[in-house]
């Protein structure tokens, strides 16, 4: 059903990403969305607009594909950021049981351009100092969760989780927003773990960078972690098992599983190594290279 100037508002079931993409939460994020009823974030990716809908309350994240700065840079091409965003979404909910921590994303395709939303989390970007935040650290650190993010990260090829890509929402819960550029297994930053765990190391008392290991119950976690149900999740999302993001979430889920079991200094070696094994590490330009 195309979309005029007239008719600008969004359908979840009819211009939602198919194939297994969108549950019913996701088509309802889509339903309503009037693409041209928008303002701007004021920061960010460039061409993100905070949106509303008419069948729900949250204002939405709303960003064109084709917009992304570093769509290039990153092959997105081959799959945009836009559908990243949903994948990673996906991912977190029904593969790593992490879903809280990622807000509602979904994607719809309207006159051959693709669009991720991301639901609005009404908190601000969390500070460094912030004793709100330095709290909401502490406690993620101490059940685990911490580790099991930043082995997230890792695993997906998401490596630009620095103090802007995630939130606190007001209960102090850890929100990772804007991942758009996950399943980048060729091309990484130089950030060897989040930036909340850089502040877990700076910032609580009784931690030892040198001797910190992974949580026991993010190993426990971790070695859950289905390889066939991986395989499984990705071809019913329509992606080809000899792609270069499936083929890199394997080759890192199977090499982060395997190293924890063997002797290593710290969490962020471990992180740092095994970004390694998905191909030879790459540091973006800061200028796009013909």
């Amino acid at each position: 059903e195309p979309i005029s100037l007239k008719t600008p508002t969004i359908s979840g079931s009819i211009h939602g990403f198919g194939y297994g993409h969108h549950s019913n939460d996701q088509n309802q994020l889509v339903d309503g969305i009037n693409i041209h009823d928008t303002r701007p974030t004021g920061k960010g990716v460039s061409g993100s607009a905070i949106a509303k809908s008419s069948s729900h309350p949250h204002d939405v994240i709303m960003k064109r594909a084709s917009d992304h700065p570093d769509k290039k840079l990153r092959g997105m091409d081959a799959l945009s950021s836009s559908k990243r965003e949903v994948l990673y979404h996906n991912l977190a909910n029904n593969f790593f049981n992490m879903g809280k921590h990622v807000p509602l994303t979904a994607g719809f395709s309207k006159d051959g351009e693709e669009y991720s939303i991301q639901k609005m989390i009404p908190a601000d970007h969390v500070k460094l100092d912030n004793i709100n935040h330095i709290n909401a650290i502490k406690r993620a650190h101490e059940n685990g969760d911490l580790d099991k993010m930043a082995i997230m990260d890792n695993i997906a090829g998401y490596h630009d989780r620095h103090s802007g890509n995630y939130m606190l929402d007001k209960d102090g819960k850890i929100n990772l927003i804007d991942n758009a550029t996950a399943f980048d297994y060729r091309n990484v930053d130089q950030n060897s773990v989040p930036h909340f765990y850089n502040v877990a190391m700076a910032k609580l008392p009784n931690i030892d960078k040198s001797q910190n290991k992974l949580h026991p119950d993010a190993v426990k976690w971790l070695k859950s972690l289905d390889e066939n149900k991986a395989r499984d999740f990705f071809a019913n999302h329509s992606y080809p098992q000899d792609s270069e993001h499936v083929k890199g979430f394997i080759t890192r889920l199977k090499t982060l599983q395997d190293a924890v079991d063997k002797p290593y200094s710290n969490v962020e070696q471990l992180l740092s190594n095994n970004r390694l094994s998905s191909g030879p590490m790459y540091i973006h330009p800061t200028e796009e290279v013909a």
